[in-house]
Parts: structure tokens; C-alpha cells; sequence
């Protein structure tokens, strides 16, 4: 059985109002830093609301599932840190996003 502590469903996080609250809150920040680089870029910005909305509609009707990270955690597989982590907040601190 793998270990609980290793992640969870992301059902149970999208349910639970405190930690469904912190995912919107990352998700605006990574909504913000797209926008941004967008915007540098000369394209057109996003709707940050209804981008957040419609992540949550998919997650809340896909079923119990755990994400990637979590399924490479219990595995003992290497992570995606880079691509997943580093690189966005590297590019956030190029485009002077908080």
C-alpha cells in the first residue's frame, strides 16, 4: 500500500474549502505569470476568473484521481521539478511577478 502521507486525492483537496481556497490562489498566481509573459510578448491577455473556473469544473467532474506529481512521489520516480516548479518561478522572477 503506498503511503498516504505521499499525497492525496485530488478530489479530497478540491473538496475541502481551506485547501480548495490555496489551489485558487496558486492557480491565480500561475494565471498571473501567463498573462504576464503574454503580455511582454505582445499577445493578448487571459481571463484569469474564468480560466480558474473552468480548471475547476474539469477537476470536479474527472472523478478520484491523484495528479503526476503525486503518482511519481509514491513511485519513488524521479520528479518533474524543473519543468513542474523551477522554470515557472524562474520565469516569474524574469517578469517581475510576485
Amino acid at each position: 500500500n503506498p503511503n498516504p502521507s505521499l499525497g492525496t486525492d485530488v478530489t479530497l483537496v478540491v473538496q475541502n474549502p481551506k485547501l480548495r481556497a490555496l489551489v485558487t490562489k496558486v492557480m491565480h498566481e500561475v494565471v498571473d505569470l501567463c498573462e504576464e509573459d503574454l503580455k511582454q510578448s505582445g499577445q493578448e491577455g487571459l481571463n484569469r476568473e474564468e480560466i480558474v473556473k473552468q480548471m475547476f469544473e474539469l477537476t470536479d467532474n474527472m472523478g478520484s484521481y491523484l495528479s503526476s506529481t503525486v503518482l511519481d512521489l509514491r513511485a519513488k520516480a524521479r520528479l518533474e521539478l524543473e519543468y513542474m516548479f523551477m522554470k515557472p518561478l524562474a520565469r516569474a522572477h524574469e517578469l517581475g511577478v510576485p
